[in-house]
């Protein structure tokens, strides 16, 4: 995580041109903020770097709904679908990162609606069918529209994976092996199979020790609700010292899906409901679209903004704003600092050319291979001329 401030640089500049221009106090720290922010945007203007690649992001499709807003919640336009995810530093989506989760598939993107009588009915109106291709037009950023519009026909209800547990102080029982599983509960009160029943896995098996208290962590559903907006955002927990007995250890008050359970100091309740074998949940309904996009630049105004390039990379920045800074000046170390500056973006790119290629890789060139072709014997043909 970046934790470089713009105060960092231009201390660093200043102190590398003797304090020629003040850090502290204007117009010097007016001119090397400027500074820093042009010389940013050069680094970041070089690529679209992994460390601006957003975390993926995630949102259900509505029934034959093509246009999907993910800027800041409640300002999209009339007749989008709202997601919520309520971003609002894109830049623009990664290709080849747009996913329907719900149907394994790879969603190409087109410049286009598609124009085609298995796509679309006469009136221009799209049929319903699974999704296929996606579309972010330069004109509406913050929207996507998927292709076909999706007919929501994803019966799957979700099941928690085995649960994470551990263990806490407390009480005064003796060591023991527990068999832990969970079940959801959604908002509508349905609840779900318990984990491990449809993946031909058993719960969780745990030992606490002596005078320990098992703790059970929340599931976690990869997308929180429906599309009928019924949420997965509750729990119960079953516990026993028997494995395939596991009982209901909350009662009946499901625990929030934000919130971990506790054993009593009592220990397990054995006597109770058995962990449920089927599924009663609100299926999920919509397709589970997934992408990941590249942050905007941003414009470094004051001297606590932090930057968006890794920390190893301080010298780099630090360069070029000396470079900036003595052609300020008029020093002649100015060209210097030029060069460093230009050999730390090669080093930058040969930094992400060690990595995999994805589809962003920088092909080399001469300036970031910096190698030369081999040595080749070579021979003149012409001496194999008979004489």
């Amino acid at each position: 995580m970046p934790t470089l401030t713009v105060q960092n640089i231009i201390d660093a500049a200043a102190q590398d041109v003797r304090q020629n221009i003040d850090s502290t106090t204007n117009p010097g720290q007016e001119i090397l903020v400027d500074y820093c922010n042009r010389i940013h945007l050069a680094v970041l203007r070089q690529s679209r770097w992994k460390f601006q690649l957003s975390a993926p992001q995630r949102f259900i499709t509505q029934l034959q709904q093509t246009d999907y807003w993910f800027g800041p919640t409640g300002t999209g336009p009339n007749g989008v679908v709202d997601t919520g995810l309520n971003l609002s530093d894109v830049q623009v989506i990664k290709e080849g990162s747009v996913f329907d989760r719900s149907n394994f598939r790879n969603l190409d993107k087109t410049d286009e609606a598609p124009l085609s009588s298995n796509t679309s009915f006469a009136d221009a109106t799209l049929r319903a069918d699974r999704p296929r291709l996606w579309r972010n037009a330069t004109d509406t950023p913050n929207v996507m529209n998927i292709y076909p519009a999706p007919d929501n026909q994803n019966t799957y209800q979700p099941e928690p994976e085995s649960p994470y547990c551990s263990t806490v102080a407390g009480g005064a029982l003796a060591g023991r092996i527990y068999y832990v599983r969970t079940a959801f509960v959604d908002s509508a009160g349905n609840l779900g199979s318990a984990s491990g029943t449809t993946s031909s896995q058993d719960g969780t098996k745990i030992f606490v020790p002596a005078n320990f208290l098992l703790v059970v962590h929340p599931p976690v559903e990869p997308f929180a609700s429906s599309a009928s907006g019924v949420q997965y955002n509750q729990y119960n927990v079953y516990a026993s010292t028997v494995q395939g007995g596991e009982v209901l250890q909350n009662g009946n008050t499901p625990i929030s899906t934000s919130a971990t359970w506790t054993e009593p100091t009592s220990g397990l309740i054995t006597s109770a409901a058995t962990y449920p074998t089927t599924n009663d949940l609100e299926p999920v309904d919509g397709y589970i679209i997934e992408f990941r996009y590249f942050r905007q630049r941003p414009q470094l105004t004051s001297t606590t903004t932090v930057l968006t390039t890794p920390d190893d990379y301080k010298d780099i920045i630090v360069a070029g704003v000396n470079w900036l800074a003595l052609e300020y000046l008029r020093r002649p170390e100015a060209k210097t600092w030029a060069e460093v500056f230009q050999a730390g973006i090669t080093s930058m790119i040969r930094d992400r050319n060690l990595g995999p290629r994805g589809g962003e890789y920088i092909h080399p060139d001469p300036a970031s291979q910096g190698g030369k072709l081999p040595i080749m014997e070579t021979f003149d043909p012409t001496i194999l001329r008979s004489q």
